[in-house]
């Protein structure tokens, strides 16, 4: 089994306290207490503390319009802000960094390198993802989820559906059991409150396949693409998540489900105990922490540890990927930004790379940093880009 190395959150939040001048004495001894009994991880706190002093002194640039932004960029205008450093660190430094520091700052790491951007192209060009989904009913009636309707009751079949917000429906009451689906496309993401209170978030490229009335022996959903699920404590009604290549079962617990049609497929705990089992594999149960994986179906289950928050970060507002190649983060772009993207060289698409950027960002700023940390450019035309090795 294998386990990730990680400085744990409130290190990095003591790390930034001090740099901000704002840590108290039994702040500091906790700091010194962890440093003195972790020395191997000295370089790398130490690293942190100049991202955060570097970040304190990021200036906003007034704001200008999308296409002359993206021209500035493509011209190489600021690159003399952007900096390489020649040093290996783990990135989740960026999720807590920036909501506590108040500013934007976007870091790309690959190996021996770190591009550290620091200004607001992707605030100048806006933001690109919505909260946009179709409900399909029983019936085969479509409802379109959007901004239109909010703080509304939907009534269809006998059934209440209160549009709480722009991204978020929650079921209150059925007269009779029906099957629904909510259907999120490219480019957008979605909520759904279930009518056992479980609340399911939805991510781009998804589906997810639900009663409108749980029975009463479990609780059985289908998911095909990315979820995250807050299952709702009920230990006499198993949550189950039928996916193209796993079977989840919990009672009350948080986990994410990564199972794209022809792409790995994993589930991550965050809390709680889940059994995950596929095919001719029986139940293994994961432990909050671990990650059960597996790239074909007739493969065996590979349980590992990992930094939860590297699985999750999509749920609250991150895009962040660690060691990836640039042919699976091109996967989840093409579905987080609803583009196309094609490789011109094989050789680019096995570069691997390690990021943060907040997701809520325009696509040109996300290519833009792949630019500056690899040797690869993007030819974006429309809503299609070619990848290819820098000549």
């Amino acid at each position: 089994m294998h386990k990730e190395a990680r400085i744990p959150d409130h290190i990095l939040t003591l790390i930034i306290e001090r740099e901000k001048g704002a840590i108290d004495g039994e702040q500091s001894a906790a700091l010194h207490a962890f440093l003195d009994e972790h020395p191997d991880l000295q370089g790398e706190v130490e690293a942190y503390a100049r991202i955060v002093s570097k970040s304190r002194q990021l200036v906003i640039r007034k704001e200008i319009d999308r296409k002359k932004a993206w021209k500035k960029i493509r011209m190489g205008i600021g690159h003399g802000h952007s900096k390489r450093r020649y040093i290996r660190r783990w990135m989740k430094v960026a999720a807590v960094l920036l909501p506590l520091l108040g500013v934007i700052g976007f870091y790309f790491f690959q190996p021996g390198g770190v591009v550290e951007e620091e200004h607001s192209y992707a605030d100048i060009m806006g933001t690109v993802r919505q909260g946009r989904a179709t409900l399909v009913l029983g019936t085969g009636e479509q409802v379109i989820l959007d901004g239109s309707i909010v703080g509304q009751m939907i009534e269809r079949e006998g059934v209440s559906i209160y549009k709480e917000s722009s991204e978020r429906i929650s079921y209150t009451a059925a007269a009779s059991a029906s099957m629904h689906s909510l259907v999120v496309p490219r480019g957008g993401e979605y909520q759904l409150v279930l009518p056992d209170g479980t609340i399911a978030h939805i991510n781009s490229g998804s589906q997810l396949d639900f009663p409108t009335i749980f029975d009463t022996h479990s609780r059985e959903v289908s998911l095909s693409g990315e979820a995250f699920f807050e299952v709702a404590h009920d230990p006499e009604r198993p949550f189950i998540v039928n996916s193209p290549d796993f079977r989840i079962t919990a009672t009350g617990t948080s986990f994410n489900v990564y199972n794209y049609p022809g792409d790995v497929a994993e589930t991550t705990l965050v809390n709680g105990r889940v059994l995950v089992a596929s095919g001719r594999h029986e139940g293994v149960p994961l432990q909050p922490g671990q990650q059960a994986s597996m790239l074909h179906p007739e493969d065996s289950i590979r349980i590992r540890e990992v930094d939860t928050d590297l699985y999750i970060s999509w749920v609250y507002g991150m895009f962040r990927f660690r060691d990836m190649k640039l042919t699976d983060l091109a996967r989840r772009m093409e579905r987080w930004y609803d583009v196309d993207i094609v490789f011109a060289d094989d050789a680019a698409g096995d570069i691997r790379l390690t990021g943060a950027m907040q997701k809520e960002k325009a696509f040109e700023s996300l290519v833009w940093l792949i630019e500056q940390s690899a040797n690869v450019t993007f030819d974006v035309v429309e809503d299609k880009a070619v990848v290819g090795l820098k000549q």
